[in-house]
């Protein structure tokens, strides 16, 4: 039996499987489903601009380390490991798009050839290869391949702590319980909702062969100290969870999960049947893995939901690292039954592979072209709004942004992409990168902040057209629309630049 298998000695694939691999064999498995992840999430990384909360991500990046340390006090915590890499990333690599996402590519890419390295430790090679290669063709995950944001990176922690566990099951030596237990403390910082997965790890340690009690005291160490750590991240993150007051729960949103999730509601449906028949299918020869794999798919959107009068984390993209589980489980409905003795079904063996590679991708092909357009996401042309503005502002411009009620202002995007180009705002006494905070704190007297600013540029999302000024706040509008006419507009994608300029004085 291979020595890379975790599984039941009784599993029939198993003891199929060739004499001892070396360590190294890993790769051969890895190689293709992670190929295959880049490619999927390198196809025009760059054709969709940044969306809002990329655009947080380049802008945490970008602040120096006192100012980063100040703003993860009041806000994001839970994103503060991965800002701190980002930070130093950009460092070296620069702010592109290409630049800010590729961290994420290569994360997919190695999350792919990880869930083939731990589908042949649970099942065998074909199943776990397959998953690996269902999970590169997933719509969501080549969405988040492509965001510069930490949810690709959360996946693939998740995998690689749990393949450390299965390590640890396998040879108990004190060194892999610390880096399993080290894995866990970095997930912790990296989004701590992650930490769903270790009832699936709980499962694990007491059904597979080579745990069971025998490993529930080291176990049972490792979690402790991240369990820990975890504790004053949740109570930080608590006190910051004015910034997920919108995420809601209703009947809509549980009904639309899946969809969210998955990418696309055809592939989503038709993934989570087919998971659960693979459930059954693995039932008979595999059943100490299937309680572990159906609690890592099914537990933390069940708990997000139930501790949302806590704490708001009900959201797809939080508990993105479920897929792979969600993928082995697809890739065992199309391997499992095909290993069971017949007479011409094990010779199409090899066929079920690539049709189910094949129905996963036509299922979700609409989705990968949308995903990877510019209007995927529906956000504001702020890329268009900017390089207009570039081209138009004078030295001693003022600038000024909309507050639409339940969305995000322009602020940060355009700071983003106009940098040290960016008109003053007029209406902010302390910048955001002085305050800790993303929007800064305002004025208390616009008259006061307002001086003598001679020219203005209102950036507004989602106006009206005739009454761009909307949105604004009342005392910021009453006086605009009383020192200032509307000299031009310029109409983007969901939103308008207005340039405003100051009535001349009496007497002249």
């Amino acid at each position: 039996m291979s020595t890379d298998v975790v599984a039941a000695p009784s599993a029939p694939s198993a003891t199929q499987e060739a004499a001892v691999r070396p360590w190294w064999d890993w790769w051969r498995v890895a190689l293709g489903p992670a190929v295959a992840a880049v490619v999927a999430g390198s196809i025009l990384p760059a054709g969709r601009h940044l969306w809002q909360d990329e655009y947080v991500t380049a802008y945490a990046s970008r602040l120096t380390w006192p100012q980063l340390g100040h703003l993860l006090q009041h806000i994001d915590i839970v994103h503060g490991l991965y800002y701190v890499f980002m930070h130093l990333w950009v460092q070296i690599f620069g702010a592109s798009t290409l630049a800010l996402r590729a961290p994420s590519i290569i994360a997919m890419g190695v999350a792919a050839g990880a869930l083939a390295v731990l589908g042949r430790r649970l099942v065998d090679t074909t199943t776990g290869v397959l998953a690996g290669l269902l999970l590169a063709v997933v719509p969501s995950v080549s969405r988040y391949a492509q965001e510069a944001r930490s949810y690709a990176w959360v996946s693939v922690l998740v995998l690689l702590t749990t393949l450390g566990l299965t390590s640890a099951l396998r040879d108990p030596r004190t060194r892999r319980w610390v880096l399993y237990g080290t894995g866990l403390v970095a997930l912790t910082y990296l989004h701590f909702v992650a930490l769903l997965v270790v009832p699936a790890h709980a499962l694990l340690v007491w059904r597979l062969k080579g745990g069971g009690r025998r490993a529930l005291r080291p176990w049972a160490l490792a979690v402790l100290i991240p369990a820990a750590l975890a504790a004053p991240m949740a109570f930080l993150a608590k006190g910051q969870d004015a910034q997920v007051a919108w995420i809601g729960r209703d009947s809509q949103k549980v009904s639309d999960f899946p969809t969210t999730l998955f990418g696309d509601h055809a592939v989503a449906w038709t993934m989570m049947i087919a998971g659960a028949y693979g459930a059954v299918a693995l039932w008979q020869a595999y059943r100490e893995v299937v309680p572990a794999l159906l609690a890592w798919a099914l537990v933390p959107p069940v708990v997000t939901w139930a501790v949302f009068p806590v704490i708001h984390v009900f959201l797809a993209k939080y508990v993105l690292f479920t897929l792979p589980a969600w993928a082995l489980l697809v890739a065992a409905a199309v391997v499992v039954p095909l290993r069971r003795p017949g007479p011409r079904l094990v010779r199409y063996r090899w066929f079920a592979m690539p049709a189910a590679l094949l129905a996963v991708l036509a299922l979700g092909w609409g989705v990968q072209e949308r995903i990877r357009s510019a209007e995927s996401l529906g956000e504001p042309d702020f890329r268009g709004a900017a390089a207009f503005m570039r081209t138009q502002a004078q030295p001693g411009d003022g600038i000024v942004y909309s507050a639409p009620s339940g969305n995000a202002d322009g602020r940060v995007p355009i700071l983003v992409e106009m940098g040290p180009a960016v008109p003053r705002e007029v209406f902010q006494q302390v910048s955001g990168a002085q305050a800790g905070t993303y929007t800064g704190i305002a004025c208390p007297d616009p008259a006061a902040c307002l001086g003598d600013t001679q020219r203005m540029w209102a950036v507004a999302i989602d106006a009206p057209a005739g009454d761009p000024l909307h949105d604004f706040p009342q005392a910021r509008k009453r006086l605009l629309t009383g020192e200032f006419s509307i000299a031009g507009t310029e109409r983007f994608r969901r939103l308008q630049v207005v340039l405003l300029l100051r009535h001349p004085a009496e007497g002249t």
